[in-house]
């Protein structure tokens, strides 16, 4: 039996796929306009320049005196080491890429519950009159939900938010996405070592760390982050047995479902329950699991509950932000939909190291099935499948959004593979052309991301500049400045450093007037103007 793992058109067939994954991104550009896709517009030159690594790593990996080298930069590391220096790249990428300010919807939702947590609140209050002032029409009952007697709550699962209190503590929630990059990437590490042995560790981390999509994402607060950290701490966890780690997996998984939504979680988790539930030896461990999660299906229902307690609604709705909205997050697949999963395909393709997912695939289909690894992809492609039924595009992201919490699936079983007999040759063309794509690639994303937090550092620089002068209530016009990020107000008592949002000067004098009687007007711009209190 020949001691070649794969047939040697398959180095051949990564690069003609990741041309064809170009290629038809190109046409899709050029049919729909840049300006007519969900943002990420550095697709399309970054899918031009993950071909060019693919070409780069293929004649590296044939030049004799290059073997060596690919060859050290795959021996078994220390993967703690290797976490804190990730660690500490990741943290400094944050700050400079971007800043200190939440950049999506999201991310500041989930800092703005973090932020009433730390106050060891649940709901914000704030006077009914004030709350248009506070919270952008756009925002109420769509991401933050109000009542009318002016409560106010994210409208996110708690989990992350949850994770970020002690870093809003600290003055730092921003270190969040790097702190849990760098353990996903050290429990990456310890599934691929399980799986096959402490090089094919040392691949995955390799390949993880040079794909955009887990160093972007690792740089974020986005919580895509934190979906794959902890499905890959679960799957650890059942894999390595007992009734102790069964229910750490299931504390685990519980925190997951709690993240921001438990669509992530549910999809990873499904085919790992059926692995336990279809061996008798495994099936005792169910029942420890299910005792792992039940604090935090508690946890689930009263936040469920402490929503529907605002009576959020639109007018004419029922008044429940679960029952409106409910419709709208499962439906049948409609052309558009299939189009965009498709489209997120691609991305997946173009935010990976070269050629991760051919490798990943065929890694894959060679493992035995029920195994570890086996489940592993299982869950990987059934997120893929499943979330075809979500009628809503990702909105911006880092690469495939969507799929983040099962992406560390597809270096692992790209690890094993490049480790197996007769790999060799692969393993260097994979190793190079990865570092090449950390050359070509990754710096463009990387500097897409700091471009588009450029508009939020503009207008925190604009708000700088109307307080500098003393005032310490101020009104901004987010309809000229556009504004990225939006600062909630944290103190409900109204008596320290407000923003307020600006109907005009007119009207912002009669707030004044109203509530902050003897504040007199320091400075006034065309995006805003600050008063100090007496």
């Amino acid at each position: 039996m020949s001691s070649r793992i794969l047939p040697p058109g398959i180095p051949r067939a990564m690069l003609w796929t990741g041309i064809a994954a170009s290629a038809a991104l190109s046409i899709l550009l050029l049919v729909t306009r840049i300006e007519a896709l969900p943002g990420q517009v550095a697709d399309a030159p970054a899918a031009l320049l993950l071909v060019l690594a693919l070409l780069v790593g293929i004649l590296l990996s044939r030049w004799e005196g290059c073997g060596r080298f690919l060859d050290a930069m795959v021996r078994p590391r220390n993967l703690l080491l290797v976490s804190l220096a990730a660690l500490v790249i990741l943290a400094a990428g944050s700050y400079l890429v971007f800043g200190t300010v939440p950049l999506s919807t999201d991310e500041q939702t989930n800092l703005f519950q973090a932020r009433l947590f730390a106050q060891f609140k649940i709901t914000a209050s704030y006077p009914p009159e004030l709350i248009s002032r506070i919270i952008p029409a756009g925002y109420q009952n769509f991401d933050i939900l109000v009542a009318p007697d002016g409560r106010a709550m994210a409208v996110t699962w708690p989990g992350w938010a949850l994770l970020m209190t002690p870093f809003v503590w600290i003055g730092a929630p921003w270190l969040l996405g790097p702190v849990m990059a760098s353990l996903g990437l050290y429990v990456l590490g310890r599934l691929a070592a399980l799986f096959a042995n402490a090089q094919a560790a040392a691949v995955a981390v390799l390949l993880a760390v040079t794909s955009g999509s887990f160093v972007v994402t690792g740089m974020s607060i986005y919580p895509s982050g934190g979906f794959l950290t902890l499905n890959l701490l679960y799957a650890w966890l059942l894999l390595t047995g007992g009734r102790r780690n069964a229910l750490l997996a299931g504390l685990v998984g519980g925190l997951a479902l709690n993240l921001a939504n438990p669509v992530p979680h549910a999809l990873f988790a499904l085919p790992w329950v059926a692995w336990l539930a279809l061996d008798r030896g495994r099936r005792s461990r169910l029942f420890w699991m299910a005792i792992g999660y039940s604090p935090w299906l508690v946890v689930s229902v009263l936040w469920l509950l402490a929503t529907s307690s605002l009576h959020a609604g639109t007018s004419g709705s029922a008044g429940n932000f679960w029952l409106d909205r409910l419709p709208a997050f499962v439906s049948i697949p409609t052309l558009y939909i299939v189009g965009e999963r498709f489209w997120e395909l691609v991305r997946l393709w173009v935010w990976s190291a070269p050629g991760l997912l051919v490798l990943a695939v065929v890694a894959w289909r060679r493992q035995p099935r029920m195994s570890g690894a086996w489940i592993l992809g299982v869950a990987f492609g059934l997120t893929v499948l499943l979330y075809v039924l979500f009628p809503v595009d990702q909105g911006l992201g880092w690469g495939a959004r969507y799929y983040q919490g099962a992406w560390g699936a597809l270096p692992i079983l790209a690890g094993i593979l490049l480790v197996g007999p007769g790999a060799d040759e692969l393993r260097r063309i994979a190793v190079a052309a990865a570092l090449a794509g950390l050359v070509l690639v990754v710096p463009l994303e990387v500097a897409y991301a700091y471009q588009t937090t450029q508009a939020a550092r503009v207008d925190d620089s604009s708000l700088g500049a109307l307080a500098a002068q003393g005032g310490d209530v101020c009104f901004i016009d987010y309809q000229i400045t556009d504004r990225a990020t939006l600062p909630f107000a944290d103190d409900q008592s109204l008596r320290g450093r407000l923003v307020f949002i600006s109907f005009g000067p007119a009207s912002d004098q009669a707030l004044v007037d109203r509530w902050f009687p003897g504040a007199r007007l320091v400075t006034s711009t065309s995006s805003g103007s600050c008063y100090l209190r007496p």
